[in-house]
């Protein structure tokens, strides 16, 4: 195993994999949760819904076992269009002014669906769609300055 986060006291090797339904949606579709954990402690769980991590518990020295996440417990609040927390945004995490860019001298035009600006990659944003196949990849770097 490799050090995810040492001065959390983390280590990233799940040795446990589980997937259970986190919730249903307005059209009866089921959504489920991935939960990785280890035997230190540490548990990471991602919902299908936005690829949202729902939570991420650490353990920690200091301070016993945290929830690192912003995230909610329910799938609808999810669905309600809370805050964006712990979901993937799109294709763009942030504003792109006036909706339009320029690329090797081309210009693309996108959605403007903030004003006259384009959010989150577009209309329909990652973070509201049911990914088919989740496939849990998981390369996280932290990084804190000691000095």
């Amino acid at each position: 195993t490799s050090p995810l986060c040492t001065w959390l006291g983390c280590r990233i090797m799940a040795t446990k994999v589980a997937k259970s339904v986190f919730g249903t949606l307005p059209d009866g579709r089921e959504v489920p949760l991935f939960t990785l954990q280890n035997e230190t402690g540490f548990k990471f769980s991602v919902s299908a819904f936005g690829a949202a991590i729902v939570s991420l518990h650490c353990p920690s020295k200091k301070d016993g076992v945290s929830d690192m996440a912003l995230g909610f417990d329910d799938l609808s609040d999810y669905v309600k269009r809370m805050p964006y927390f712990g979901v993937t945004v799109g294709r763009v995490a942030n504003r792109i002014a006036m909706g339009k860019f320029s690329l090797d001298g081309a210009e693309f035009k996108l959605a403007q669906n903030n004003g006259p600006n384009h959010l989150h990659g577009g209309e329909i944003g990652f973070d509201e769609v049911v990914l088919a196949h989740l496939t849990l990849y998981l390369k996280l770097l932290f990084e804190r300055n000691c000095g």
